[in-house]
């Protein structure tokens, strides 16, 4: 059973728009960067951004392996270039998450062959805001200066909401997925869109 991904229905039942992305793009390498255009729209002054949260199975990688897929490599490298490896954390719900990789040694192979932090964290998304806040430190003084990028509405997306932080959604991973979690979130997106739910605007104040 996908844990986090039936919380997430729950949550979103009670609390829907936690659900709804700040940013939807098609693919990965449509991210724009600096990540502050993804923004410009909800505000007059530019974001301050200091670190981005970046999920990894299919949203960078096939899930369960730990190669940066071919389409999401220059756009990550845009990333990179434009904050520091430091500045960038990787937050799975595979490799790092104590109950999936006991001895962190998924996490450890994700280091190696991305070059990036990855989070070794107790709590599965959506629910280890607090433990992403800790590893940035005085990096972070704000939530607000977090953008959470993948493809899950119920994990990526709602962390983003449970942390104050910005999010973008990814529409489509590396390789097609039609199962059933994600032609229920893609429907609850369009049903919340057509109703006017908005995403969380907490961050949206000075």
């Amino acid at each position: 059973m996908n844990v986090p991904a039936v919380l997430g229905v729950i949550r979103a039942l009670r609390k829907p728009e936690i659900c709804v992305p700040h940013c939807v793009v098609d693919t990965f390498g449509d991210i724009p960067v600096p990540l502050e255009r993804a923004f410009k729209q909800h505000q007059t002054t530019p974001p301050d951004i200091r670190a981005i949260v970046l999920d990894k199975d299919n949203c960078i990688a096939i899930p369960d392996q730990n190669v940066v897929h071919s389409t999401c490599k220059e756009r990550l490298g845009d990333m990179i270039n434009a904050f520091s490896r430091s500045q960038i954390l990787i937050v799975s719900n595979s490799s790092g998450l104590n109950a999936k990789d006991h001895d962190g040694s998924k996490a450890a192979d994700l280091e190696r062959a991305t070059g990036l932090p990855v989070l070794r964290h107790a709590q599965p998304k959506p629910a280890c805001g607090p433990e992403i806040l800790s590893h940035f430190g005085r990096t972070v003084t704000d939530p607000r200066q977090v953008v959470v990028i993948g493809d899950r509405l119920f994990t990526d997306v709602a962390l983003a909401s449970s942390m104050g932080s910005r999010s973008i959604w990814v529409r489509r991973g590396v390789v097609p997925d039609s199962g059933p979690v994600t032609r229920l979130e893609h429907w609850l997106l369009s049903f919340l869109q057509r109703r006017g739910v908005e995403a969380p605007n907490e961050w949206k104040s000075p």
